[in-house]
């Protein structure tokens, strides 16, 4: 059996998506998100159309996802990125955090749940 050597340099640093069609919650949770350790690239997103280009570009390890998005519903994009990236963690956050919402979310991969009213601290610990 060979032994191979832990080679530091040659890890990815974690990356974050976060995709939210308001500037206030992404600033907040960008802000949170650079206080922990380990995560060095971080993406941002209003659309899904950007997340896409992003979530493309970036293949991030964590994306954080509203669930009401402009121009797509969020639930639709949590399904796109499972199925391209099924190890990619998908925290979704929604402002109706209806029991239906959480189902179909849990059904089609994502990993969290979160109310941004109730549980918004949470989506990082």
């Amino acid at each position: 059996m060979q032994i191979t050597h832990f080679h530091p340099e040659r890890v990815r640093p974690l990356s974050v998506l976060v995709v939210d069609d308001s500037d206030d919650i992404r600033a907040r949770l960008i802000r949170m998100i650079q206080h922990v350790e380990g995560i060095s690239l971080i993406a941002q997103a209003s659309d899904a159309s950007e997340a896409l280009r992003h979530f493309d570009d970036l293949h991030p390890h964590a994306v954080f996802l509203d669930i009401h998005l402009p121009d797509q519903n969020g639930m639709e994009l949590l399904k796109r990125i499972k199925t391209w990236a099924p190890s990619t963690l998908v925290i979704m956050l929604t402002n109706h955090p209806y029991m239906e919402y959480r189902i179909y979310c849990q059904r089609h991969g994502a990993d969290f749940f979160f109310n941004k009213f109730t549980e918004f601290d949470q989506a990082i610990e």
